[in-house]
């Protein structure tokens, strides 16, 4: 209702399910931390995209993306009113990401949840980011841990993530990759 979408999650399904064996690539996105979502919506909705991965291997839900308002939209102005602080400059708005949501500062347990969930999704989807399978070992380890991740996230098992590390090593080992050379 917040995002004022039309249809239900029964018609979404249903059109889904005319791709099931198809050889058409399905990639969904979902958006959690929606204001005013609880922690229950938003498992709703992680299991919705888990729901949609098993649908067939033509079925992608690569990660999940912490919604953000920005300025000049309806639930910016109605977070704003609500107390949230946003940043001040344009240099501020670049920290943003997908899996940073400045909308829950003040509730440490769901910017947490939000922050790994996000991060172990990024394994949930046997398609992975092109750096990782141009790389044989990576791309085996992501194999290897992909159904302790859909474990994890089946049973809410977030709460204690040692392997993040990892998550963030292959970020800097990216950004170093990416960076110009001087």
């Amino acid at each position: 209702e917040i995002l004022k979408k039309r249809g239900t999650i029964e018609q979404v399904r249903a059109q889904l399910a005319r791709f099931k064996g198809r050889k058409i690539d399905m990639s969904c996105f979902s958006s959690v931390a929606l204001p005013t979502e609880t922690m229950d919506e938003m498992q709703q909705s992680i299991n919705f995209a888990l729901d949609t991965m098993r649908m067939g291997r033509n079925f992608h839900v690569e990660r999940f993306f912490n919604y953000t308002p920005y300025p000049g939209t309806e639930l910016y102005d109605m977070v704003k009113a609500g107390g949230t602080k946003f940043p001040a400059s344009l240099e501020d708005w670049g920290v943003y990401h997908w899996d940073y949501s400045h909308l829950y500062d003040s509730r440490p347990e769901i910017k947490l949840f939000l922050e790994r969930i996000s991060r172990i999704a990024k394994f949930l989807d046997h398609v992975k980011d092109p750096f990782v399978e141009l790389n044989l070992p990576l791309t085996l380890l992501f194999t290897a841990y992909r159904p302790i991740a859909w474990l994890r996230v089946q049973r809410g098992w977030i709460t204690f993530m040692p392997e993040l590390w990892f998550v963030d090593f292959l970020k800097n080992l990216k950004k170093k990759k990416l960076a110009p050379k001087t």
